[in-house]
């Protein structure tokens, strides 16, 4: 397992009220498991996923972006013999941009590595930690304005970099009060940053957080949020557009449980117990927030006896509602992960023990979506199962690993996952959407036009538009008078039939590979 990740895993986009496509094979046959894969989405409904896994002699890094329905895959960098693992989390932006970090070892030296992706190609790797061994890092944060961040801890002191749309920064101290682990940072689309961190004060560990603002390019002196007589750990924590923000982190005192504090933008709220506060464990909290404030939190119940379970506990209008257990209990559960959009929808990821027509495997892959008032039931015949074993008995030994999850505010999700069929191991997707259709073109403009031939003129409309947002809108049709005319791949028509002095009414509406239409915007071309 990765010394600096917890691997996450592949890709599946969905629908919240819609079943699931079949597969997509993204990397081939792997020898070796990945050592953490992983997907991001955007508004328009990009997807991008990241992988990192070795064949015993090279490291290789890989994606696979999904758009205009379908999935493109390349190197992130060349293969190579020098060690390059620890890949994150790829941060994708409202304009197809994105940043993805690794852990690679330079000259026997582990530091943080970033590379841009333009929409097309990735560039040339840049280190941004320092020249020390680094202990642990965060995921890169990438917002709609350009910005990034990267953190980690290193020497028992905590380091930031941020990048300002065009350069990134040399390290930063945010803390050097030594003893401090697991950074986890939230970036919004203003610019404003949460980093918190896990921090020993003898004799316990406890959970610290700052702030930092890149308009002022300033941070907030480091300050503790937990001061309890018990260990603090699993702590992460998330910043939305309204600068509002939540902490989760597990506990241990007679038992562990899960506990949170709601973050104003200025200060802390008191600190509440959401898990049960009976003799058992709960643990490996996951965290979503909207911008309207309204967080879900879930997380694996482990009873004093019998399996464990999926958890969860939504947070709107300034409380916490009831616990509630999303799984069946018949068998364990692990690897939890939950995505909210600005809705109020919700989806839970996690791996599940299954037994199917007396056929075990040792995981599948289970999800659990939340309308906005109440969570989906799971069961074997659930369309909430994001894939179950296969009940062919040839194929029993397949295992499905599900840990990451991302959704958009249209409803359209990413969940990652790995399969490993007994022998090799494959990089996985699935696409849906939460609408049937693409979304309408941009403003429409155009006008009557003129060729000027040596014995005649030749008059002729033209009209052109700005692109659909829909990254799997692949085409367009051209109405004039509520009559087709055309059909075109790019944003532009050229109407040669015209009579003078007449006019024209033409629409335009998006259409995706399936021939779905979205509404349409009109133009009306007077002589």
């Amino acid at each position: 397992m990765n010394r600096f990740l917890i691997p996450l895993v592949i890709s599946l986009m969905l629908r919240l009220s819609a079943d699931f496509l079949p597969s997509v094979d993204l990397t081939g046959a792997l020898s070796s498991s990945p050592e953490s894969v992983y997907a991001s989405i955007n508004g328009s409904g990009q997807s991008l996923v990241v992988a990192d896994y070795t064949d015993g002699s090279d490291y290789y890094l890989v994606y696979s972006l999904y758009q205009s329905g379908t999935w493109t895959s390349g190197n992130i960098l060349a293969p190579s013999t020098q060690y390059n693992a620890g890949i994150s989390s790829p941060a994708l932006n409202a304009s197809g941009n994105a940043f993805v970090s690794w852990v690679q070892q330079n000259a026997g030296v582990f530091q943080i590595v970033v590379s841009f992706f333009n929409g097309t190609s990735w560039s040339t790797p840049q280190v941004v930690s320092g020249a020390q061994d680094i202990d642990t890092f965060a995921p890169v944060a990438y917002n709609d304005a350009g910005q990034a961040i990267v953190t980690w801890a290193q020497g028992g002191d905590v380091y930031a970099s941020v990048y300002n749309g065009s350069s990134w920064s040399g390290p930063v101290t945010v803390t050097s009060t030594s003893n401090n682990y697991s950074t986890v940072s939230s970036l919004n689309n203003n610019g404003n940053v949460l980093l918190i961190w896990v921090q020993y004060v003898s004799p316990y560990d406890q959970v610290y957080y700052a702030t930092y603002d890149f308009q002022t390019d300033i941070w907030s002196s480091p300050a503790a949020l937990t001061t309890s007589m018990e260990n603090h750990y699993n702590a992460t924590a998330a910043l939305n557009n309204s600068n509002q923000g939540v902490a989760v982190w597990q506990e241990s005192s007679s038992n562990n449980s899960v506990v949170a504090s709601i973050y104003n933008g200025s200060t802390w709220g008191t600190t509440t117990l959401i898990s049960s506060n009976m003799p058992t464990t709960s643990q490996f909290p996951a965290l979503a927030l909207n911008d309207s404030g309204e967080a879900v939190v879930v997380w694996q119940f482990v009873p004093s006896s019998g399996n464990s379970s999926t958890q969860a506990i939504i947070y709107n209008s300034g409380s916490w509602g009831a616990l509630e257990t999303i799984s069946d209990s018949n068998n364990s559960t692990n690897a939890t992960s939950v995505a909210i959009n600005n809705l109020g929808n919700a989806i839970a990821v996690w791996n599940q023990d299954y037994t199917i027509n007396t056929h075990s495997a040792n995981h599948s892959a289970h999800a659990s979506t939340y309308n906005g008032s109440s969570w989906l039931s799971v069961s074997p015949t659930d369309t909430t199962i994001v894939f179950t074993p296969e009940v062919a008995p040839n194929t029993v030994n397949d295992s499905y690993y599900s840990s990451s999850v991302a959704m958009n505010n249209s409803g359209d999700a990413v969940v990652a996952w790995y399969l490993y069929d007994g022998t090799n191991y494959y990089v996985q997707a699935s696409t849906n959407y939460a609408t049937t259709t693409p979304l309408p073109p941009g403003r429409v403009f155009g006008g009557q036009e003129r060729n000027k031939l040596p014995f005649q003129t030749q008059h002729f409309n033209q009209i052109q538009w700005s692109p659909s947002p829909s990254s799997f809108a692949v085409g367009y049709r051209i109405y004039r008078d509520g009559v087709l005319v055309a059909t075109v791949q790019s944003p532009l028509y050229i109407d040669n039939s015209i009579v003078l002095n007449q006019s024209y009414v033409y629409e335009v509406a998006s259409i995706d590979a399936s021939g779905n239409q979205s509404s349409s915007v009109s133009l009306t071309i007077s002589p």
